[in-house]
């Protein structure tokens, strides 16, 4: 089964054994429709996620969810699928909730009679969280391999990072805590103990995306699509 997705997120279906659409007539199915441009109510869904196997397909011909008849003889069509090629749209990110934070804090004490630069070891433990969300994904139920950069907030807004993060699922989000330790050198007054704070600053992103679906069919077919929905990547940092 191909995948056609409109700009506002509505879908049609073709099957691979077919070069017609799907379509409503009257309260059945069929696939008959020769409309390539998707101008027919008849031959548009909308998907609704019931959990992470399953969906639900609104025809937007008389707003009826579509009802399966049998079980009997069905197979899922789509053997595994690739999800690559993420584009996020940095420049239009939404960054929120930021706060300045104490994250760690420690002491120097000189019981000396002269001034002295002392270490001060500072160690706190840095958490992010990720979630992607492609609001417009079918096909729930394919094998998916997934491995992306994360968006990230920084002093001049939101980059990407170098690094790839793989294992990745759909709504799932995934919790990273790195131990980090950095050390300052301190001027501390003779008989005098001076206590230094770490403070950084908290916040919420969210970034639109566009990415790549490579589905590969039970009958070899490769069919190829670019996802340009309503996908939201949402992290902290």
């Amino acid at each position: 089964m191909e995948v056609f997705y409109m700009k506002n997120g509505d879908i049609r279906f073709k099957p691979v054994s077919s070069d017609k659409f799907w379509r409503r007539s009257p309260n059945w199915i069929w696939a008959d429709s020769d409309d390539t441009e998707g101008t027919d109510k008849d031959t548009l869904f909308r998907a609704f996620k019931v959990d992470n196997k399953t969906i639900a397909l609104l025809n937007l011909g008389n707003n009826m969810f579509c009802k399966r008849l049998t079980d009997e003889g069905k197979t899922k069509p789509v053997l595994s699928r690739t999800i690559y090629n993420f584009r996020y749209d940095t420049e239009n990110a939404r960054v929120y909730n930021e706060q300045v934070v104490l994250v760690a804090k420690n002491s120097a004490t000189n019981r000396t009679t002269q001034a002295n630069t002392l270490d001060v070891k500072l160690s706190y433990t840095e958490i992010s969280t990720s979630t992607w969300l492609a609001r417009f994904t079918l096909g729930l139920e394919a094998k998916v391999s997934f491995q992306v950069r994360v968006p990230f907030i920084s002093e001049t807004g939101v980059e990407i990072s170098s690094k790839y993060e793989t294992g990745i699922e759909w709504g799932e989000t995934t919790t990273t805590a790195t131990i980090m330790e950095v050390n300052h050198q301190v001027h501390v007054p003779p008989m005098t103990k001076v206590t230094v704070y770490l403070m950084m600053s908290h916040g919420m992103c969210d970034v639109f995306f566009v990415f790549t679906q490579k589905d590969t069919l039970y009958n070899g077919t490769v069919a190829t699509t670019d996802v340009i929905g309503n996908n939201t990547f949402t992290g902290t940092n």
